[in-house]
């Protein structure tokens, strides 16, 4: 099993799509040709080749669902069916080749946007967000929660280091802090950190370090999906926010 890193995939968005383009071209070429000659495991080649391009539209539609999770919006979903309509693969490879080349010309409007979307993250945000965003497709909703929460500490640490990194070694040379901790010192301490983070964020610290505490003790509490997406959407809310960026 290949774990996508949705990054990476949307750093470089047209060539993971042209590569898909190519695998799909390729089954699709060999199940016409098994048609042609009469194959006698016919049937079983139409089941695994159309299996195989199932999980390929769900990849998809899974990186499109990534990129509205980055307050974007990219509307190609008719054109993402429209690959995969029965019809489209009823007219063979070439149709499918030309469904591909439309969606990759509408993905190119937006590529400068994305690019610039996905620079403000670091590179130990990209990794805890993408295991966040795989672990809600895999409903582990307390995984998702300590991921999501890790990113959000990563970039508080950073934050608060780069506003005034003599003030916060006073309390821990080594800045080595609980995510609790390390929001104590911000809230307690906002002038000599330039308030640097909005306000509207500080309740949602909090909860996001209340839920990560459950999450990641032994605590007799559950987590559900909405939970989870609620805290990986907040997260992203403060990482996102420009006031934010480092």
């Amino acid at each position: 099993m290949v774990v996508l890193d949705y990054f990476e995939i949307l750093d470089n968005f047209n060539k993971w799509l042209s590569d898909l383009q190519l695998k799909i071209y390729r089954r699709i070429e060999e199940l016409e040709k098994a048609l042609d000659d009469k194959y006698q495991a016919i049937s079983g080649t139409i089941m695994r080749r159309s299996l195989e391009v199932s999980i390929t539209r769900e990849d998809i539609f899974a990186v499109f669902d990534f990129i509205e999770l980055l307050e974007m919006k990219i509307l190609v979903s008719s054109s993402i069916d429209h690959i995969f309509d029965s019809n489209t693969f009823d007219l063979g490879s070439r149709s499918v080749n030309l469904a591909f080349d439309r969606l990759k010309e509408r993905i190119q409007l937006y590529q400068e946007d994305l690019s610039k979307q996905i620079q403000k993250f670091s590179a130990s945000e990209k990794k805890r967000l993408n295991e966040a965003y795989h672990c809600t497709r895999d409903w582990c909703y307390f995984s998702v929660v300590i991921n999501s929460v890790v990113a959000l500490e990563f970039r508080l640490l950073e934050l608060l280091k780069k506003e005034n990194q003599q003030h916060l070694a006073s309390f821990n040379d080594d800045f080595r802090f609980t995510f609790g901790q390390l929001i104590d010192i911000y809230l307690n301490n906002k002038t000599k950190f330039n308030n640097i983070v909005p306000k509207k964020f500080d309740n949602q610290l909090r909860l996001c370090n209340s839920y990560r505490i459950l999450s990641a003790h032994a605590k007799d509490e559950e987590v559900n999906a909405n939970d989870a997406q609620a805290i990986l959407n907040l997260t992203l809310s403060f990482l996102l926010d420009d006031r934010c960026r480092l």
